[in-house]
């Protein structure tokens, strides 16, 4: 059988950097289940919920800090995450 280059997948080198947020506080306790407002380098905006853990969804990006996250806290929630 002989190798073929064209069954290989293809690396997106204009997307270098996979960026994933995690959230915590002063005292370490993540922002689980909480929205967030992510705004991209490319004009779009995303809007998701960290996870049990805190952490965002992962944002594909050639640059590192072109990802900025707002997170949406609502006051009964703050509770939630204890």
């Amino acid at each position: 059988s002989s190798f073929n280059n064209a069954d290989l997948p293809l690396f997106d080198t204009s997307r270098l950097y996979d960026l994933r947020y995690h959230f915590v506080d002063d005292e370490g306790i993540p922002y689980k289940n909480t929205e967030y407002v992510a705004y991209l380098n490319d004009y779009k905006v995303v809007h998701g919920k960290t996870d049990s853990d805190g952490f965002t969804q992962i944002f594909y990006s050639d640059k590192p800090d072109q990802v900025k996250i707002h997170l949406i806290q609502h006051s009964e929630n703050n509770e939630d995450r204890r």
